[in-house]
């Protein structure tokens, strides 16, 4: 299984028995950058992971593209997940892209570009609401 393979196989199947496989994809001294904040080592991409997926109720993401050469990826992708704290563990989707640098068989870095705001913020009571009303008035 080519590494992109392997990357899309363990997205779409993300859940604490997967975070256990990260390393066969990741470098040891990977750096993971999203909009929550940076992750450098495996061990604390592994961490970061398992507390995303123990949080949730599902977790799940549909890979749309991989655009790949040996050195450089970009994913297109859409996660969706619930969380019994947010939206009232109603399912959110989320678009993304993941920009992946790759050293000698596996990522070094990996920058996921997403908004934060539809991840989180706009499902959250009165912030939400907020946010809601401030884009609605943008757009009059």
């Amino acid at each position: 299984m080519t590494l992109m393979e392997q990357f899309r196989h363990l997205y779409q199947h993300l859940n604490l028995d997967a975070i256990g496989q990260l390393e066969r994809i990741y470098a040891d001294d990977v750096l993971f950058i999203d909009p929550v904040g940076r992750h450098r080592g495996i061990v604390a991409v592994k961490r970061y992971f398992a507390e995303l997926v123990k949080n949730c109720t599902q977790c799940d993401f549909t890979i749309h593209h991989i655009s790949d050469d040996p050195e450089h990826a970009y994913v297109r992708w859409t996660m969706q997940y619930r969380h019994p704290r947010i939206n009232g563990n109603r399912p959110i989707q989320l678009d993304g892209l993941s920009e992946l640098l790759i050293r000698e068989g596996r990522i070094a870095k990996q920058t996921d570009y997403y908004d934060l705001g539809a991840m989180l913020y706009e499902h959250l009571p009165i912030l939400g609401t907020a946010i809601r009303w401030v884009k609605r008035r943008m757009t009059q």
